[in-house]
């Protein structure tokens, strides 16, 4: 089983075993396979997906938080077809050794910079693109992952909805 830190993936680019150089077959062969449907640059399980940019290697992991911007639609012409994403009500995937910190549904940015030495100086940003709601992200120092708060309705409270960044260019070895 792979074990993931969300702490380490924050501050260093640490996800697993996998890195910059890691491809499609290396993170089949390791995982088994992806979950269906899937894009075919994007290799998903659960929550957690792997971004392998123009089918090269690893370029961004993406991690997904239950939250309710999940739950609604996201666009108006697929009403009739559009399910919400099984990992919603099974969260987190349990395919992977979880190490959350303060990365759990529900947690405030408040909740997150308080938890981490590291963000505590950083000021969220205003996202620049949204569908609808609001948000704010907080962009790591070093590692440029960046995390994301998110509300459906604008001036209701921001929650954790998504951390998304590079991997570290090179693979450590996972010790489970």
């Amino acid at each position: 089983m792979i074990h993931i830190d969300l702490i380490d993936f924050v501050l260093r680019g640490i996800i697993g075993s996998f890195s910059a150089q890691s491809t499609r077959d290396h993170i089949l062969g390791s995982l088994g396979p992806a979950d269906s449907p899937s894009y075919p640059d994007h290799v998903v399980y659960g929550n957690l997906c792997f971004d392998l940019m123009n089918g090269g290697p690893l370029a961004l992991v993406q991690i997904l938080f239950p939250h309710e911007i999940y739950s609604h639609c996201p666009h108006q012409e697929w009403e009739t077809t559009w399910h919400p994403p099984r990992w919603l009500t099974a969260w987190p995937d349990d395919r992977f050794s979880w190490e959350l910190g303060p990365f759990v549904p529900a947690a405030t940015v408040l909740d997150v910079t308080r938890a981490i030495t590291e963000l505590q100086k950083v000021e969220p940003e205003k996202s620049l693109w949204r569908a609808y709601g609001d948000g704010v992200t907080l962009i790591v120092p070093g590692s440029d992952v960046m995390i994301d708060f998110d509300a459906l309705r604008a001036g209701d409270v921001l929650t954790l909805s998504r951390i998304t960044g590079s991997p570290q260019s090179v693979a450590c070895v996972d010790p489970n």
